[in-house]
């Protein structure tokens, strides 16, 4: 038919094109039990993203507010200078206990 409508050869072979489509799709089993674990777990994992952005989005939001005054500021650095004191603490009583380490037996 194609042969006495020329015009019609595309539109032919475009419904060839879709045919093997519908084979192939009629082919493929969506029923498979690896397709529903690999779909729960993409859902799993797109959930566990969401929340992830929205902590990232609330701690964002924390940090661009925790400066706002001198006294934050203040109070911030007091509890670093502690931190860091307690670290040298901790660091020079490893040392007076691991004084071996430096006899010169």
């Amino acid at each position: 038919m194609a042969k006495y409508f020329p015009e019609l050869t595309s539109y032919l072979d475009s419904m060839k094109f879709e045919k093997s489509c519908a084979d192939f799709e009629s082919q493929v089993s969506f029923s498979d039990p690896i397709y529903e674990i690999l779909q729960k777990r993409i859902d799993e994992l797109e959930k566990n993203n969401k929340q992830l952005l929205s902590e990232n989005k609330a701690l964002k939001k924390r940090l661009s507010e925790r400066f706002i005054n001198q006294e934050d500021r203040i109070h911030s650095i007091i509890e670093i200078a502690k931190k860091e004191q307690s670290n040298l603490y901790e660091d020079v009583i490893n040392l007076i206990k691991n004084q071996e380490q430096f006899d010169l037996d």
